[in-house]
This record gives C-alpha cells, sequence and structure tokens, in this order.
C-alpha cells in the first residue's frame, strides 16, 4: 500500500458508470481533493449477481484502490453498500463510505418517515432498518 498523506486521493467505486454522479458531487463539493475512480463496466450490473460474487468484487475494487493509496474510500454502488459496506470497513484500514446510508437519512428527514425497512437491490432484499434509526 503506498503511504497516505493529506494529498492522497479520495477512491470511488461503482459496478458502473452511475457512480460519477458521486463522483461529480465530491469534485464540486471538495474541489481541492485528489479523486481516482474505478468503474466496473466489465462485470456490471453487479444486481444480478450473488452476494458472494458482489462480496468479492467489492474486495477486489476496493483492495485495488487501497492499493492505490486512496485516503477514503467512497462505494457508490448500491449493491456493493448494501451487501458489502460493513465487511469492507471491518477489513479496510482507511474510512469506507457507502452511498445508502445518507441518502435514506435525506428521506427520513425530508419526509417525517420514522422507519424504512427494506431495501430492494433487484431480488434480494436486505432489512437495513437497524441501521438507519430515527
Amino acid at each position: 500500500m503506498a503511504s497516505l498523506t493529506r494529498d492522497s486521493a479520495i477512491g470511488v467505486f461503482d459496478s458502473g458508470i452511475g457512480g460519477l454522479t458521486v463522483l461529480h458531487q465530491i469534485i464540486e463539493t471538495l474541489p481541492h481533493e485528489n479523486t481516482v475512480y474505478l468503474g466496473d463496466t466489465a462485470r456490471a450490473p453487479y444486481g444480478t449477481k450473488s452476494v458472494d460474487t458482489v462480496l468479492r468484487y467489492s474486495y477486489e475494487n476496493s483492495d485495488f484502490l487501497v492499493e492505490k493509496g486512496v485516503k477514503v474510500l467512497v462505494v457508490a454502488c448500491n449493491t456493493s453498500t448494501a451487501i458489502a459496506l460493513h465487511q469492507l470497513k471491518a477489513r479496510l484500514a482507511v474510512p469506507v463510505i457507502g452511498v445508502i446510508e445518507p441518502g435514506v437519512r435525506s428521506a427520513i428527514k425530508s419526509t417525517n418517515m420514522t422507519h424504512l425497512r427494506r431495501i430492494d437491490v433487484s431480488t434480494k432484499y436486505f432489512n437495513i432498518s437497524e441501521r438507519f434509526p430515527t
């Protein structure tokens, strides 16, 4: 792994090109930060893959970016976030941020919802109500 400095990049990965909107927002919000983007278009979409496959792809993508010396990892793929975020946080030495939690928190706040029970990623369901208390 490359040594980390304040100039190290923010790493972003997605299963395709949709994460470019996340990357764009990072660049707009933090214009002086370096960024690196990995779009895994060769294996997209992830939503149709097994949990084991999504975990493997997420590990490979994150390991690649960490080896490049990113100081934080943004998982811009909804499927990877739903399936692998907690495992990535546990196994990586850099902070890991997913894209589902900010959207859920915003939806709960803007609509006065008290619970969000499930998120649909293709045909897989993940109960996330405990992860996002209100």
